[in-house]
């Protein structure tokens, strides 16, 4: 399953950050969020008016991440306020359950205080220590030159590259990398 035990961090600002498993409670705070987070960047697959999810859908979507075996979904809050996100799902056949892939969101107002850093580490240790993970892969736009460095930064390295992948106007492409970290030592 994917539970992770809440934890409690202490930002640079002085705010207490809590990561946890959201439950199905968290649904509207959550599509609330990811609302902001869409109009904030354009490093997102979604365009904000794609997003379409009704509150019992995204129940459906956060019970999905807290009863897969390979699955998890943490939300990084402040004062109550969501934050931050990042997920993983692992591959559904056996062959392929040991990798997985994983998305990352922190809100634009509380970037660069190292929620992102806290977020991909509890993602990190809590595939460590899962028993069937030794894998974990992202893709990210190579003009997002911030979040290539925090993976950087935790190991994970190039696989490919893929020439204008995502369209994000008539004419205007981004290329989108490929990358993954192995998290089991013989692996």
């Amino acid at each position: 399953m994917g539970y992770f035990p809440g934890k409690e961090f202490m930002l640079p600002t002085g705010q207490r950050l809590v990561v946890r498993n959201p439950v199905p409670e968290d649904a509207v705070r959550l599509l609330d969020y990811a609302h902001v987070v869409l109009q904030e960047s354009e490093y997102f697959l979604l365009e904000p008016d794609e997003l379409q999810l009704s509150e019992e859908e995204e129940q459906d979507w956060i019970r999905e991440h807290s009863e897969e075996d390979g699955s998890l979904l943490l939300a990084a809050e402040v004062d109550g306020f969501i934050v931050g996100l990042i997920g993983f799902e692992n591959g559904p056949q056996r062959r392929v359950a040991h990798r997985g892939n994983l998305h990352l969101s922190v809100s634009q107002p509380w970037r660069g205080i190292g929620i992102g850093t806290i977020l991909l580490q509890s993602v990190i240790d809590w595939a460590t220590a899962h028993p069937t993970i030794e894998k974990v892969s992202l893709s990210v736009m190579v003009t997002n030159q911030r979040a290539i460095g925090l993976y950087r930064k935790f190991g994970f390295r190039e696989e490919g590259c893929l020439a204008r992948e995502i369209k994000m106007a008539p004419g205007r492409y981004e290329d989108e990398l490929l990358m993954c970290r192995f998290v089991k030592p013989n692996s």
